[in-house]
């Protein structure tokens, strides 16, 4: 874990704790889909929707406390938005609601650009080590000396002199 996140870690884990209980808390065997609260309050008309904001807002707010940035907030108060307004809507809102779950997608996405802002101040190779690209290797010597000779090869200006001198010979060789 980076360091910077570990800071935000126990935060973290109580939003995603909230974020499971208001979209993942019950599983429905019959049809085998996992609701929250969230869901069983867009039932109640009216004040469901109003009642299950409040959850969505504080995971927003803590999102902005905890230093996310204007467009990852942005983001996460278009899927809070989205779940309020289609919501809204009675029986197509709650079929709505069970498959959207805001909740979790805005924790993944504060988790998401708090470990990339972590990570931005690790060197390269600490950063490749932690996404499995440990393996790679820089290239050795005998790459470079390759790659050495063929640039100097277009850097020599006298190359198309040799090869019209060599094709001429060949062709004075067929011709005889």
């Amino acid at each position: 874990m980076p360091e910077g996140l570990s800071d935000h870690e126990p935060r973290l884990q109580e939003l995603e704790r909230l974020a499971h209980r208001m979209d993942k808390a019950f599983h429905l065997p019959i049809i085998n889909v996992r609701v929250g609260w969230d869901s069983i309050l867009g039932l109640v008309p009216g004040v469901g929707d109003a009642l299950a904001l409040a959850p969505a807002s504080y995971i927003l707010f803590s999102g902005y406390r905890m230093g996310a940035s204007a467009p990852t907030l942005a983001r996460m108060a278009a899927n809070v938005g989205i779940d309020a307004v289609i919501g809204s809507v009675p029986l197509v809102g709650d079929l709505f609601d069970v498959g959207w779950k805001a909740n979790l997608r805005n924790v993944a996405l504060l988790r998401r650009h708090l470990e990339k802002k972590a990570m931005a101040g690790e060197p390269l190779a600490k950063r490749l080590a932690r996404r499995g690209f440990d393996h790679i290797h820089a290239p050795g010597p005998d790459a470079l000396n390759v790659a050495g000779k063929a640039r100097h090869r277009w850097a020599d200006t006298s190359w198309p002199r040799k090869r019209r001198a060599a094709r001429s010979l060949r062709l004075r060789a067929v011709s005889s």
